[in-house]
């Protein structure tokens, strides 16, 4: 409470980091199969939603690898999201969920399971949240891509 003497014009800022525009990522892990053909990341906000906020949803690279921009070749395990604006995401106002869409690349060749990261950053109209900024995408080992062995006698291969 506060009381002025001559109050011909005052101006009041209430500053409250609870109702900031967050965005955030809701689970730590996703478990696809290689076949999935796709995966929706869906990055949601919590607070004042009332503004826009745009975000980078980015690929960072584990034991999965991504693809080297604007082309797909043997061995990449995804199509790569780099951190820059072809990745950004835009919550209009009132939005408080969108998709980050990450595509999976189901190649012949027998790998164990690998993983990469997507993560939020560079947050314009609110910020990203400390506890859920990023996730682990985890490619299952794809079983028909097993090692076979044909045998065309039965018993001698």
């Amino acid at each position: 409470m506060a009381a002025f003497e001559i109050p011909e014009l005052v101006i009041v800022e209430i500053v409250d980091p609870g109702d900031v525009s967050t965005a955030y990522i809701p689970q730590l892990a996703y478990r696809v199969e290689e076949d999935v053909g796709g995966l929706l990341i869906p990055p949601r906000r919590s607070g004042d939603v009332i503004q826009q906020l745009m975000v980078i949803c980015s690929a960072l690279q584990g034991s999965a690898a991504g693809t080297v921009p604007s082309t797909v070749l043997s061995f990449s395990d995804y199509i790569s999201h780099p951190e820059g604006h072809s990745s950004v995401v835009y919550f209009n106002k009132n939005e408080t969920e969108k998709s980050c869409h990450i595509i999976i690349i189901d190649d012949s060749l027998y790998e164990e399971e690998e993983t990469f990261n997507i993560s939020l950053s560079m947050p314009r109209g609110g910020q990203v949240g400390t506890e859920f900024l990023s996730t682990e995408v985890i490619i299952l080992v794809d079983i028909d891509d097993g090692i076979s062995m044909f045998c065309s006698v039965i018993g001698v291969c």
